[in-house]
């Protein structure tokens, strides 16, 4: 476990407005989620969480994937100068997204 790297942005009455949620293997860290409710994106808020989840992955690596096709995300994550590289991912769904076991 290494709730270090789960990071949530809440407001002022507590509510949830953002979160990240990296990882770390033992030889690369990864981003796998940021969300930011869509009434708070452009406030900075994304970027925040970000370079949060950056200070932590610092101390080891880290390398961020973007699904095809979600230009606004490849788009931010760019303007964080971030670098897209030529590695393939390969993905293999083990149980479905819908099981619920």
């Amino acid at each position: 476990m290494q709730p270090e790297l789960f990071l949530v942005g809440v407001d002022a009455d507590a509510n949830i407005i953002g979160n990240a949620m990296a990882g770390y293997a033992g030889r690369r860290g990864w981003i796998n989620y940021l969300a930011v409710a869509p009434d708070k994106r452009r406030s900075a808020l994304g970027r925040q969480l970000m370079h949060a989840a950056e200070a932590e992955l610092t101390k080891r690596s880290c390398n961020l994937q973007v699904q095809v096709g979600n230009d606004a995300a490849l788009a931010f994550y760019l303007t964080l100068v971030y670098l897209q590289d030529d590695e393939v991912s390969l993905d293999k769904r083990l149980i479905s997204d819908l099981d619920p076991s």
